[in-house]
């Protein structure tokens, strides 16, 4: 109604406002969303979310004006995962994120937004529109991107050659069903494309033998890729002589990352001899930061961690 929109206008010019939760609101009126967003002009807040308003139904004119109303806004963390975008072009899909080109965002989130289901040209031009955009930091998690080729998601990752973005998350993409070189084809990729930050969380690697693990992570060998996240693959269900030096973590110590996130793979569930191959394989490495939180290792004297 009126009397609540003038509320929420009012709000948002407080000064101790830093963010700005409308998720699921799903507004009829693309007027009064713009109007809302204007008023962040005036406002303090840096956070914005979107997500799951179905956006994605709305013509490629409608969301431009959107998202181009954040302009002069200090809005820099934009969250518009679960819109539905996967239905719409690659073309409106490019024409929209050019409305967020040098719009102060860094941070986009496009998480949970179906496009597994579109073609590799169709998704190298959406993120080509990204180029120089701004924007550094962007989440693709759980796009159901296991469902494309190695092949059509190297040309999808491609368009983010030199681009700017230098944080990229693909974790819970379902890559666990993709064979080695296939995996190994998508890292390529990201050959000193930039990103130096690369989320691989939530991906089932586990059902990967060490050989293939082996294969995509020698992908990353001079990639320019220093932070590599793990999390979450059931690694410990991996027997220990297929994380071994020559298999997996060999390869790890060539790629340049000097940062590895192994957060919550159970890794308390393998037996000592086991731990004690994978972080031997270590030594040496150049890891300088090795995250093992919630992995419930207890301190073992035959057990060595090198760093």
């Amino acid at each position: 109604s009126g009397t609540k929109l003038a509320i929420l206008l009012k709000i948002l010019k407080d000064p101790a406002m830093t963010q700005l939760d409308l998720q699921g609101t799903v507004f009829g009126s693309t007027d009064i969303l713009i109007t809302i967003l204007d008023t962040l002009k005036h406002s303090k807040a840096t956070r914005l979310n979107l997500s799951w308003n179905s956006l994605g139904k709305k013509s490629s004119t409608k969301l431009t004006n959107i998202f181009g109303a954040l302009n002069t806004s200090r809005i820099s963390h934009l969250n518009l995962s679960g819109n539905h975008f996967g239905q719409k072009s690659g073309t409106e899909l490019a024409t929209m994120l050019a409305a967020l080109n040098n719009s102060g965002i860094t941070h986009l989130n496009l998480s949970q937004n179906d496009f597994g289901q579109k073609s590799d040209t169709e998704l190298a031009t959406m993120l080509a529109a990204l180029n120089n955009s701004g924007i550094t930091h962007l989440n693709l998690s759980q796009n159901d991107f296991g469902q494309k080729s190695g092949t059509e998601l190297a040309t999808m990752l491609a368009a983010l050659n030199n681009s700017g973005i230098t944080h990229l998350d693909l974790g819970w993409n379902n890559f666990g069903q993709k064979s080695g070189a296939e995996l190994a084809t998508i890292l390529a990729a990201l050959n000193n494309s930039g990103v130096t930050h690369l989320g691989l969380g939530w991906n089932d690697l586990y059902k990967k033998s060490g050989t293939e693990l082996a294969t995509m992570f020698a992908a990353l060998n001079n990639s320019g890729i220093t932070h590599l996240d793990l999390r979450w693959n059931y690694l410990y269900k991996k027997p220990g002589t297929e994380l071994e030096p020559d298999i997996m973590f060999d390869l790890l110590k060539h790629s340049g990352g000097a940062h590895r996130n192994l957060l919550l793979n159970y890794l308390y569930k393998k037996p000592d001899t086991e731990l004690a191959i994978i972080f031997d394989a270590l030594k040496d490495s150049g890891v300088t930061h090795l995250d093992l939180r919630e992995n419930r290792i207890k301190e073992v004297s035959d057990v060595q961690l090198y760093t």
